[in-house]
This record gives structure tokens, C-alpha cells and sequence, in this order.
């Protein structure tokens, strides 16, 4: 290390000229070309970066390049991602992280060298974009010195927010289907795309920057310059208080508040100025909910939107996995492969990340480097942040920015994009050389640089990342896929796929199905693994089940069935029951509610006797089974099962207690034609409730028609005695007429008909008159 002087003119013009240009091009290009989500667009940007890294260094010659503020954490990030894919000693490996020697083992038996990463291409991947991030923070932060260029620079990433705006705007307007005219995005999430970002959260995040850096431009320049300004950071303002991104619109406040207060302290003091941000951060956010109705929807319902949902669940689900890869983690960019033996229901949604930036340090990297680079950014933090109260407003505002993008990250992962990370990296850039700048100056810190000798490994080590991201491209999880579907003419591709990415399940499935197909014996094998690396794929459960009948195991096959549909398979019930017989009652979950329905469904498909074992396994689990063996006898009444009338009521019966339930029952023995144990079953019912007018009209209907026309008119006489209401006082004067008829007594059938239009008649002013009958 050696000293330097601290004047600015340390770049030839002919560079500074083009400094800006290079920049604007490799941050408009990252976010515009779709947030920069494809490989190629991220190779292509890693190697802008490294090729700007060098420019540099080739204009700074002998002077060596400035480690800047935070460029050691970033590159001890890099240092850790190129070391998980080293391939090491297999005994190393499985010293330092167990779980990852096991997966590696069961795909590559015998491998003597292998890497720490479960997902080498998605690694290389993270590692170009980590060398893109490095070679930006040590650009940009060693080449902006004055006040000038800050404005410069960080006005360019303020016009990027205000470009994003525009587009996203006139997108909404214009009711666009494609994005930027021409992109048709593979999926979408619920809220569409949002300008050139397919995930409206995404472009948020970069709005937020870009609003605060207008901000602190608006609050330094003067005359016109504030005008623009202010008319950038009221536009990109508007277009994130238009998204219903909640990470991205607390953040912004949250950051917004830190801005004000820091601005504001210098010219009316801290307690004014705490009180001015607070008051501007309520009416901001009362304002913002007034207005957006989605905003509104996504923070109604409680507690649990916050503390109970996918992204919450895929936090703890990540967690669990970092601390069985606790020491080296998974692999950067490695996270979603093993994930998924962590999950309890996929819910059908592909957890790439798991959207808390911690989470995702922890679980790629491992606790140690985890902690070791947030000891270096707060101990960064430290010491910079009483310089950061002296900086110029558009210096803050861009501070601000890159605190807001970390906490959106609490919540999100728009910085795995290069479209986001490239621009807040060159904001960040901006404001600690800006600082870093004023420090040499005032000889508050020491000056040294890094050598031109230690340069050149440097850029070799980024070339070679550029290599690997390169041939990653083609055996990314997707590629894999892609090509395995297509029915590869090479008889080992899929075995290759799987060593690449030994965590993967659905590569052991695809395995499973080819060998199915060919009648091999390793079908069961890729199976059972597939199933421990993603106990909730409800896919390949279902074969494990169709697998399972094939060798004659019914009962087994149906709890795989059961998982299927637990984990969201939608199965044909003509399978279930073509298959399993009565084992079909097994293969649903085994919920009351759900089993009813199995028991409908059954019926309907002409299977009495299996929809009334559902019915029964469904009052065997439930709190209370009175209601739900009511429910099985109803069932089998309204189907007209007579097979599993008698066996139902008697079930019903001996748990008794309701009137309904007597009442179905003995309903039910009498379809069955079993009248004696019917008639028991009334008496039996009649004894706990005497007054019983569902009781009494049943037994007078079912001794009518059974042609006991002596008891019903007995029964009928019975119920006459209780207290009835209107409408069951017709019901028996209806019924006697019914039994004097078959009994004869043509002028008794008159009499009871006229009572009973009498009673409808009286029933019917009552409802005019607004009374109860």
C-alpha cells in the first residue's frame, strides 16, 4: 500500500468524459431490459462492469485503485461464493457442511472432489452479478470526488426512476398486455407488471431510490434545476404510491422520515425536525391509503397478513435449512432446490428466494460470513454516519435510497435483480465517494490504494466468473428442465442434470417417469428420493401411489393418494375408486367435511357402499358424531340407497339424543322395510321427547304408510294433544285427511281438509299481519 495526493484530476478528461455515458448505459440497460432477469442479459452486464473496473484501473495507472467504504463486504461476499465452488475433498466437505455431502454422494457415489454448492450454474450466476456489484462500488465510489459529479451521477439514477415512472404509467393508461411493447412475461404476479419489471414489488423498490435522490437534488439545486427536480421526484412519488408494493411503501417512509429530520435538524433543530418528519410521514401515509384501494385490500384482514402468510412461511422454512447448512450454507443463488425438503406445502408457488435478505445470507452463505459481513457494514455504518449528517441534501437523499432498498429487502428480493442492484449500487457508489472524497481532503483518513499488481489477479478472478456464468447459462435449473422435457437424445443428460443440481426433485421425478416407462427397478428409488427432497410434491406422490397399486398395495397406495391431494393434486374420482375400491375412503384427506363430500360424490357415481364407509369414517373423526351420522342416514335417504339404510340408522340410533336423529332413524328402518325396529325407534324417541311434533307426525306418516291405519290415527290423535304451531297443526289435519281416505271415511276426509285450509288461512293473515304463527 501506498500514499496518493488528494487532488481530483487523478482520470485523464478523455475518461471522465466518458464515465457517465458508461454508467447510464449499464443502468438503463439492466432495469430496461427486463429488470435483467435473463442469464445472457446478466452475463452481458457482469461484463460491462468488469470491463468499466478495467477502464478505470488503466486510466488510474500507477496510482492503484481506492478500496471504498463497503467494498470489503462486498468482496468477501464474492471471495465466499468463488470458495463454494471450488471443488474440495469430499471428507472436507462433508466436515464442513454434512447435509451437502450426503445429497452430493447419493447422485455422484465415490466423488472425491466436489463443491459446497448444491446449484454450481445457479452459483456462477450470483457470482457474475456479485463481480458486477464489486466492480461498480469500486468505479463508481473511487472516480466521484466532487460535488459535481455526485450531482452528475446520482441525477442520472433519478432519471432512471423517472423513466421507470413514465413507462409504468402509460403502461396502466394504455391497458398494455406486453411489456415495453414487445415482452410477453411468462407469469405474472397478481398485480401485473409494472414498466420494464415483471414483479410491480421490483420496480417499486427502484422507485423509492429514485424518489429520494430527486428529492435531495430538488432540496440542493436552484432555479430551473430544483423546477426539474421537483416535477422527477413528484412524478416517481406518484408511480410508487400507485403500486400496492407494502415493503416498498413503508420502506419509503421510513426513509423519507430519516431524510427529513437529517435535512431539517440544520436549520430548525432535532426536536422540529423529529416533529415536521413525523407529521409528514402520517399525512403521507394517510394520503397514500385514502387513495389506493388495492393498498387498502392488501392491509385488511388482521394480524395474520402479516404474521401468517406464504412469504412468512417461506422465511421459517428457510431458516430451518440454514441451520442444517449452518457453517457454508447451500450455495449463493443455490436457495431454491433445497428448500423444498423444508417445506410443508409448496403452495403451488416456486420459492426461488426467500424474500428476507437475512434469510437468504444465512441459508446461502451460512451464519459465520452472514455475520461476518453485517459486523463489516454496521462498523462501516459507525464510522460514517456523523460525515453522512454533514453531506449535501442529494448525498443523503441517495443514503436514504440505499437504507430504503435494505429495508425493502426485509421483505422482498429485488436486489437478486441486476435492474435494481446495479442502480443502488451505483447510487451507494456515489455517496461514499462523495464522503470518502471530503474526508482525504480534511486528512481525517489515512490514504492508500490498491497497488496496480494486485489488480491484474483481481481481474482475472472476474474474468473467469464471466467463464462460468457463461456455460451456466446452459444447465440452469430451467435449461435442465427445458431440455429434459424435450426427450434428450443423450441416455446420461438427465444423470448430468442431476449431479449439476443434486437437491432438485423434479429431475429425480422425470428419472422416476422414464424408468416407469422402461419397467426398470430404479423407478422406485428416484421416487423415494424425490420424495425426501420435496415431501410436499403432491405429483410425486401420485405416482408413487399408481406405482404402489401396480405391486398390489391398495391400502399403502391410498395414503399416497391422501398426500397428493393434501398437497394441492387434483384427482380424477374415478381413479380413486376404479383403483382402490374401498380403500378410496383413505385416500382423502381425512376431514368430516371433506369425506362428506367423498360421500356425495360416491353416491352419485352409482357406489352406495363405499360413499356410506366415507360417510361413517367421517362421523368416526368427528367432535361430534350424532350430526354427522344424521348426515350419513340423510345421505343414504336421498339416494335411495337401501343396501346401507338399516346399518346407517342403527348407527344413528345408538347414539340417539336429538329428535332428528330418531326421527331419520327410524325413517331409515322403514325404507329398509325393518317397520317393527322402526316403530321401536319412534317409542324410543317419543320417551325423551313426549311433545315431540317431529316425532309424532313421523310415526303418524310411517304407520300410514306401513297400512297400520289404527296407529297413525292413534299417533295423529296423540299429536293434536301437544302443543303444536300453526303449520304443524295443518301437517296432521293434512295427514288425517290422507289416513281417512284409505280408512273409508270419506266425510272425516272432508272434515280434516277443511281444518286444514282453515289453519292456511289463519296462517296466512298472520304473515299479512306481520305476527309470528
Amino acid at each position: 500500500m501506498s500514499g496518493e495526493g488528494s487532488s481530483p484530476a487523478v482520470v485523464p478528461s478523455r475518461w471522465r468524459s466518458a464515465f457517465l455515458p458508461a454508467l447510464t448505459l449499464i443502468a438503463f440497460g439492466a432495469a430496461f431490459a427486463i429488470g435483467g432477469v435473463h442469464p445472457p442479459v446478466q452475463l452481458a452486464l457482469a461484463a460491462a462492469s468488469l470491463a468499466l473496473v478495467a477502464a478505470y484501473a488503466f486510466a488510474r495507472g500507477k496510482r492503484g485503485l481506492r478500496p471504498v467504504p463497503f467494498a470489503g463486504a462486498a468482496a468477501l461476499a464474492v471471495g465466499a461464493t468463488i470458495f463454494q465452488l471450488v471443488p474440495l475433498p469430499a471428507w472436507l466437505v462433508g466436515w464442513l457442511s454434512p447435509a451437502a455431502r450426503l445429497l452430493r454422494d447419493e447422485v455422484t457415489p465415490g466423488a472425491r472432489f466436489m463443491p459446497l454448492t448444491l446449484d454450481a450454474p445457479a452459483t456462477w450466476l450470483a457470482l457474475a452479478r456479485g463481480v458486477a456489484v464489486l466492480s461498480l462500488l469500486i468505479v463508481v465510489g473511487g472516480f466521484v470526488e466532487t460535488r459535481r459529479q455526485a450531482r452528475r451521477v446520482l441525477g442520472m439514477v433519478a432519471a432512471l426512476g423517472v423513466a421507470i415512472a413514465a413507462v409504468a404509467l402509460v403502461q396502466r393508461l394504455a391497458g398494455a398486455r406486453t411489456m415495453l411493447g414487445f415482452y410477453h412475461p411468462r407469469s405474472t404476479p397478481g398485480f401485473g407488471f409494472y414498466g420494464p419489471f415483471v414483479d410491480v414489488n421490483h420496480a417499486a423498490s427502484l422507485l423509492a431510490l429514485g424518489a429520494l435522490v430527486a428529492a435531495g437534488l430538488a432540496v440542493e439545486l436552484q432555479g430551473r434545476a430544483r423546477i426539474v427536480a421537483t416535477i422527477a421526484a413528484t412524478l416517481t412519488i406518484s408511480a410508487l404510491v400507485l403500486t400496492p408494493s407494502r415493503a416498498a411503501l413503508v420502506s419509503f417512509a421510513a426513509a423519507g422520515f430519516v431524510m427529513t429530520v437529517v435535512l431539517a435538524s440544520r436549520t430548525v433543530g432535532l426536536f422540529r425536525a423529529l416533529l415536521a418528519g413525523l407529521v409528514l410521514m402520517l399525512v403521507g401515509a394517510s394520503a397514500t391509503l385514502w387513495t389506493s384501494e388495492a393498498l387498502r385490500a392488501r392491509f385488511a384482514g388482521g394480524p395474520n397478513v402479516f404474521v401468517a402468510n406464504q412469504k412468512t412461511r417461506g422465511w421459517v422454512d428457510g431458516l430451518r435449512m440454514a441451520t442444517d447448512y449452518r457453517w457454508t450454507g447451500v450455495g449463493r443463488g443455490a436457495f431454491e432446490a433445497p428448500v423444498n425438503a423444508y417445506r410443508e406445502s409448496d403452495e403451488a408457488v416456486r420459492l426461488v428466494y426467500p424474500e428476507n435478505v437475512l434469510v437468504q445470507m444465512a441459508s446461502e452463505w451460512g451464519f459465520p460470513l452472514m455475520l461476518a459481513i453485517l459486523a463489516l457494514v454496521l462498523t462501516t455504518l459507525w464510522r460514517w454516519a456523523p460525515a453522512l449528517g454533514r453531506a449535501s441534501p442529494v448525498i443523503v437523499g441517495a443514503a436514504c435510497g440505499v437504507a430504503a432498498m435494505f429495508v425493502h429487502e426485509l421483505a422482498d428480493f429485488a436486489t437478486e435483480l441486476p435492474g435494481v442492484a446495479l442502480p443502488t449500487t451505483i447510487a451507494l457508489g456515489a455517496v461514499v465517494g462523495r464522503i470518502s472524497a471530503d474526508e482525504r481532503r480534511g486528512g481525517e483518513r489515512r490514504r492508500w490504494r490498491i497497488p496496480p499488481r494486485a489488480i491484474a489477479p483481481m481481474l482475472a478472478a472476474g474474468v473467469l466468473a464471466l467463464i462460468g456464468a457463461a456455460w451456466s447459462m446452459r444447465h440452469t435449473l430451467d435449461a435442465d428442465y427445458a431440455r429434459a422435457h424435450d426427450g434428450p437424445s443423450d441416455p446420461g443428460a438427465l444423470e448430468a442434470s442431476m449431479a449439476r443440481h443434486p437437491a432438485d426433485d423434479y429431475l429425480e421425478l422425470l428419472a422416476a417417469q422414464r424408468d416407469l416407462k422402461s419397467g426398470s427397478a430404479d423407478a422406485m428409488r428416484h421416487l423415494n428420493r424425490a420424495l425426501r427432497l420435496h415431501p410436499a410434491n403432491g405429483q410425486a406422490h401420485h405416482m408413487a401411489a399408481r406405482l404402489l397399486l401396480a405391486v398390489h398395495r391398495p391400502s399403502q397406495a391410498a395414503l399416497e393418494y391422501r398426500l397428493a391431494i393434501q398437497y394441492g393434486m387434483l384427482i380424477d374420482l374415478n381413479e380413486l375408486t376404479r383403483a382402490l375400491g374401498v380403500h378410496v375412503v383413505e385416500a382423502v384427506p381425512q376431514q368430516p367435511a371433506r369425506l362428506i363430500e367423498l360421500a356425495r360424490q360416491l353416491y352419485d357415481n352409482g357406489r352406495p357402499r363405499e360413499a356410506d364407509a366415507a360417510a361413517a369414517r367421517a362421523a368416526e373423526l368427528a367432535d361430534a358424531p350424532e350430526p354427522m351420522l344424521a348426515t350419513r342416514v340423510q345421505l343414504a335417504l336421498e339416494f335411495r340407497a337401501t343396501a346401507v339404510l338399516d346399518g346407517s340408522a342403527r348407527s344413528l340410533l345408538r347414539q340417539a339424543e336429538a329428535e332428528r336423529s330418531f326421527a331419520l332413524g327410524a325413517e331409515a328402518l322403514a325404507k329398509a322395510g325393518n317397520r317393527a325396529a322402526s316403530s321401536a325407534a319412534l317409542d324410543q324417541g317419543l320417551k325423551l321427547h313426549p311433545q315431540s311434533a317431529l316425532l309424532l307426525l313421523t310415526g303418524a306418516r310411517l304407520r300410514m304408510e306401513g297400512g297400520d291405519l289404527v296407529g297413525a290415527r292413534a299417533t295423529l290423535a296423540r299429536a293434536r294433544r301437544a302443543g303444536l304451531s300453526l303449520s304443524e297443526r295443518q301437517q296432521v289435519e293434512e295427514l288425517s285427511a290422507v289416513v281417512a281416505e284409505q280408512s273409508g271415511d270419506a266425510q272425516g276426509a272432508v272434515m280434516a281438509r277443511a281444518r286444514a285450509r282453515l289453519i292456511a288461512k289463519e296462517r296466512q293473515d298472520m304473515t299479512f299481519s306481520g305476527r309470528q304463527n
